[in-house]
């Protein structure tokens, strides 16, 4: 009877353990991912070149600098129309290849491709009321420098 204590107690203390121990869940892959984006996009971009169909058209962004903020804001120094409005919120969008940036005003942005010193971000623009003249449609691909 005395080992069949021993044996008791030693099952109760070991289910114990192993119920708080997987207690508490991690992030799932995706949150990881959704959150290490975030991470590498968050703070302020300096337009390197813009294209428009591969055709360089660096010079209509002069200055431009767009911020990704906390709470999924973007902020644009420069603005150009409904290229780049002012300000606007964004929501990530799963993709094959990784996320997507589906922008308030229903622009989607392609993260082509971003490190902690470059961001590749390519959308294609339709002219809507109100662009500048120079708005052009077409496909955008912008390269960001810190």
């Amino acid at each position: 009877m005395n080992q069949f204590k021993k044996a008791l107690l030693f099952s109760l203390v070991l289910m114990g353990i192993t119920s708080l121990t997987g207690c508490k869940e991690g992030p799932t892959p995706e949150e990881l991912a959704q959150s290490a984006l975030l991470k590498t996009l968050a703070g302020s971009w300096e337009i390197g070149s813009a294209q428009v169909d591969n055709l360089v058209v660096t010079n209509a962004f002069p200055g431009l600098i767009v911020n990704f903020q906390s709470k999924n804001t973007i902020t644009v120094s420069g603005a150009v129309g409904n290229i780049w409005p002012s300000s606007s919120t964004f929501e990530l969008v799963k993709v094959l290849d990784g996320y997507d940036l589906k922008r308030s005003d229903g622009v989607v942005l392609d993260i082509v491709s971003a490190t902690q010193d470059e961001l590749k971000i390519s959308m294609t623009f339709s002219s809507a009321p109100g662009s500048r003249v120079s708005s052009v449609p077409g496909l955008y691909t912008f390269t960001f420098n810190r």
